[in-house]
C-alpha cells in the first residue's frame, strides 16, 4: 500500500525499514513520523503499527504521510490493532509487514535526529561481520516538546572500547543497565528474524532481554559516535506513577532476571553480582509494596543465591554508601570464618544497629 513511481528511480541501495510502534501516542506520533519522512535515504519503507488505541483513526496518518512523503519513501503500511497485545508482540508482529534489507524500530512518541540518522546507519551496517547484529548509537533525552534536557548519562569512550571486545563482555556490561536504546539501533533484517526477533513472553519490554539474549548468543553491537534519536522523557518505564502499565513493566524485569541474569550469575564478578542481586530484590519489593504482587520464584531456589551472598550483599550495600567500617570487617570475619546461619543473622543485625546509630546520630545533629 502506498507504492508509487519513484520506487524504480531508487533501487540502487537497499530498503530501509522502518517501524513506528504507537500506543495512545495521541498527536505525539506527528514528529516520528515526519522525522521519518525527512530522511535523506533513498529508500524508505515505513510500517506504522498502532497497537489497540482508544480512538485511533488510521486514515489520519495515511493522509498524513500521503501529503508529506517524498519520492525516496518506497512504501508505507498504517496497521491498527482491535486489540492491545503490548510492546512486543505490536513490534514483532509489525516485522513480519517489512521488507527492508535494514530494520529499526522507533516508538510513535520520539523523533529522528536529524536526516542523515537512516544513512548512518546503512553506512555502518555495510561494513559490518556476520556476527554483529545491529549498530547502535546515542539517544538524546528529552523534554514533552522534544527539546534537550542536557542530561546525558550515555558514555561514548566506554561504547566505542566495547566494539573491540568480544560479544560476551558486552553482555556483561548489559547484566547491569541496558545502556543501548532500541530507537537508536539499526538492524540486519535477516540477522534479526533468523535470529528469532523478540521475545514474546515478555509484554512490554522488548529492549533489555533482546539484547542479553543476543549477546549470550554471541552476536555483538557496534557503536557509532553519532546522534540517532530524540527521546522524549517519561513513559511506563521512565516514568514514576504507578500504574497497570508500570506492573506490567515491573512483571517483565522480574522475568528478565530470574530466566537470563540470576541463572548466569556465576558470570559475573563479585561487586557485579551483588549489585544485580540488590537491584532485584529492590524490584521485587516494590512490585509488593505497590501492587501486592509475589513473583512466582522463591528467592532462596534461584541459582546461585544463599545466605552468605544475601548477607554479602547487605553488607558491600553498606560500605558503598559510606557506612562504618565495622559493618564492613564485621561481615568479612563471619561470612568467612563463621558460616553458620545463627552467626550470619547476628552479623546482619550488628550492622543493621551500626547503621541505624549512625543514622539516628546525623538526625540528632540536624536538630
Amino acid at each position: 500500500k502506498g507504492r508509487f513511481s519513484g520506487e524504480m528511480v531508487m533501487q540502487k541501495k537497499p530498503v530501509f525499514s522502518v517501524v513506528i510502534a504507537s500506543y495512545q501516542s495521541q498527536q505525539e506520533w506527528k514528529a516520528a513520523v515526519q522525522s521519518v519522512l525527512d530522511q535523506n535515504y533513498p529508500n524508505v519503507e515505513l510500517i506504522f503499527a498502532d497497537d489497540g488505541s482508544l480512538g485511533f483513526d488510521p486514515q489520519e496518518i495515511e493522509q498524513a504521510i500521503k501529503k508529506r512523503k517524498s519520492v525516496n519513501l518506497v512504501s508505507y503500511r498504517v496497521i491498527s490493532r482491535k486489540t492491545n497485545l503490548g510492546t512486543v508482540h505490536n513490534m514483532q508482529s509489525a516485522c513480519l509487514s517489512c521488507s527492508g534489507k535494514y530494520l529499526l524500530f522507533m516508538a510513535a512518541d520520539d523523533a529522528l535526529y536529524d536526516e542523515n540518522v537512516l544513512s548512518r546507519f546503512a553506512h555502518s551496517l555495510e561494513k559490518q561481520p556476520e556476527n554483529v547484529m545491529g549498530v547502535y548509537a546515542r539517544a538524546i533525552l528529552c523534554h514533552k516538546d522534544l527539546s534537550p534536557t542536557g542530561c546525558c548519562s550515555f558514555d561514548t569512550e566506554q561504547a566505542i572500547a566495547l566494539n573491540a571486545l568480544p560479544a560476551l563482555d558486552q553482555w556483561r556490561m548489559l547484566s547491569q543497565r541496558c545502556c543501548i536504546h532500541m530507537g537508536a539501533t539499526a538492524f540486519i533484517r535477516e540477522r534479526f528474524m533468523t535470529f528469532g526477533g523478540f521475545d514474546t513472553s515478555y509484554r512490554l519490554l522488548e529492549d533489555w532481554p533482546f539484547f542479553l539474549r543476543t549477546t549470550e548468543s554471541g552476536f555483538s553491537f557496534h557503536f557509532e559516535a553519532f546522534d540517532a534519536l530524540l527521546y522524549r522523557r517519561g513513559g511506563i518505564s521512565g516514568g514514576k506513577a504507578f500504574s497497570h502499565g508500570r506492573m506490567l513493566c515491573f512483571a517483565d524485569q522480574l522475568q528478565m532476571y530470574e530466566t537470563l541474569l540470576l541463572p548466569r550469575a556465576q558470570l559475573l564478578g563479585r561487586t557485579e553480582r551483588f549489585f544485580m542481586y540488590w537491584r532485584y530484590r529492590c524490584d521485587r519489593q516494590d512490585v509488593w509494596n505497590h501492587y501486592r504482587l509475589k513473583s512466582t520464584k522463591k528467592i532462596s531456589r534461584l541459582p546461585g543465591w544463599n545466605a552468605e551472598r544475601c548477607f554479602f550483599e547487605a553488607v558491600w550495600f553498606m560500605l558503598y554508601w559510606r557506612f562504618p567500617l565495622a559493618a564492613f570487617t564485621a561481615g568479612v570475619v563471619l561470612a568467612y570464618l563463621f558460616k553458620t546461619p545463627a552467626i550470619l543473622g547476628a552479623g546482619m543485625l550488628s550492622a543493621l544497629g551500626i547503621f541505624l546509630w549512625k543514622f539516628a546520630g546525623k538526625k540528632e545533629t540536624a536538630r
